[in-house]
């Protein structure tokens, strides 16, 4: 009949082709920005003859070290006062790097608790600011910075491994997946160019799912019931990212 309308290619409704492209699209178009941001790094650091690990040592900081920004005015729940140095844990909580330097070694060298919600500390998150990146390495300050990165690493490497219950990973879930994003969209992070595309491409595929008529349970017959599949889907997927995460931060200690 001349009335109705043919689909882009026989067989295949003209969502699902549209979604596939798109996914296609924002996934190259992804890859393709942070290699070029890759390529831009990589072009500077020939300019000025250093590599990444002289660069790391000319700001006085490991070539491994996470780095991330939280906000300026965070208090201490230990010294009370705002932190220097500063050490997320992994239930979200801000501290100062050498007061719970100091808990840890009066705790003999065991696995803390968080001293304001007393969840179990499983993994350790550093935030330093500027000044606290470019310290001289004559200063206290950067003996104080040494001291902490020393400790964080060692805090990962030896409590992060331990067996962990559903719960556990339900309630660190927002302090990776926030961590994640910033790191994600750090230009400089620690995050592997591998694995930038591996999220990437599990993102687009999450997208198709989401976009494509074909669910467990269809919304065209269930209504919003529906939706239920997707947002189980969906927060699934959260927990996977955040275990993936995880082991990325574990291998570089």
């Amino acid at each position: 009949m001349s009335g109705v309308r043919s689909n882009f290619i026989e067989g295949f409704g003209d969502e699902i082709i549209l979604t596939s492209v798109a996914s296609i699209a924002i996934g190259f178009l992804g890859v393709t920005v942070m290699k070029i941001f890759s390529r831009r790094n990589a072009a500077r650091r020939s300019a000025t003859g250093l590599n990444s690990n002289e660069v790391a040592q000319q700001e006085e900081l490991p070539a491994n070290v996470n780095i991330y920004r939280r906000n300026a005015g965070d208090i201490c729940a230990i010294c009370l006062e705002v932190c220097t140095l500063a050490v997320e844990t992994n239930c979200g909580h801000g501290y100062c790097g050498l007061c719970l330097k100091v808990m840890y070694e009066m705790n003999r060298r065991r696995a803390i608790s968080c001293p304001f919600c007393r969840q179990r500390v499983t993994l350790l998150f550093l935030h330093l600011t500027q000044d606290e990146r470019t310290a001289a390495s004559d200063t206290e300050l950067a003996v104080n910075r040494s001291d902490v990165i020393e400790f964080v690493h060692h805090y990962n490497s030896t409590h992060s491994a331990t067996d962990r219950s559903i719960m556990d990973h339900l309630r660190d879930l927002p302090t990776l997946l926030r961590n994640l994003w910033s790191e994600f969209f750090t230009i400089n992070g620690m995050l592997r160019f591998r694995f930038r595309v591996r999220i990437g491409f599990y993102c687009s595929i999450l997208l198709f799912y989401l976009c494509v008529p074909f669910d467990i349970i269809p919304e065209s017959i269930f209504g919003l019931l529906g939706f239920m599949d997707d947002l189980l889907i969906s927060f699934v997927f959260l927990i996977y990212l955040a275990a993936l995460y995880r082991r990325h931060i574990l291998d570089r200690h």
